[in-house]
């Protein structure tokens, strides 16, 4: 059976290890999605209940409560912290937590690639010449991506630095690509 996204109306099929299709993905990593306590789906976290459960409806075609994601495994891949049982008062802060895998461009045309839980003020300690390898090199922020836990932000650091070693262009076009999609963003409502 394919996996659809746990977003509670979307159809979207992804892969098995995925939780949110490309749609949903940036709202869920923004920490704006929550679980609806009603059908057990993802839902946006202003609302109390998805609009399913707020109108008493069915859950979508194709969707029943034991197709639902787990929400232990939602709220682990954001967090990295337990999940209350169900019924428990504690709201799932899915907001929490999450590293910056980043890299950044030097004058001298090589990579730095690094990982940081606050990358705003990693990137003014580059930019200030506190990080010993980035001092005098200007570096410039090219891409990034987010991770729920450091674990995984030091093994796709890891990753990365190995690639750029073994073969450079495969950052270079990582970073073109990065680049081109970011052009498309309308910042302009």
């Amino acid at each position: 059976m394919a996996k659809v996204c746990g977003f509670w109306e979307c159809a979207i099929e992804v892969r098995q290890d995925w939780t949110v299709c490309q749609d949903h993905y940036g709202d869920f990593a923004d920490g704006k999605l929550d679980v609806c306590p009603g059908c057990g789906w993802l839902k946006s976290k202003q609302y109390d209940l998805c609009l399913a459960c707020h109108e008493g409806k069915e859950p979508p075609k194709g969707r029943t409560i034991n197709s639902r994601p787990n929400r232990d495994r939602i709220a682990e891949r954001r967090t990295g912290y337990e999940v209350p049982p169900p019924g428990a008062p504690a709201e799932i802060d899915i907001s929490a937590g999450g590293v910056h895998v980043y890299i950044l461009k030097l004058t001298d045309g090589e990579f730095y690639v690094g990982h940081s839980e606050d990358l705003e003020s990693r990137l003014m300690e580059h930019r200030d010449g506190k990080v010993q390898s980035t001092t005098g090199r200007s570096p410039t922020l090219v891409w990034f991506d987010w991770v729920p836990t450091k674990a995984q932000a030091i093994a796709v650091e890891a990753e990365m630095k190995q690639i750029n070693a073994d073969n450079p262009r495969r950052i270079r076009r990582m970073v073109i690509a990065f680049s081109q999609l970011a052009r498309q963003v309308d910042t302009n409502p």
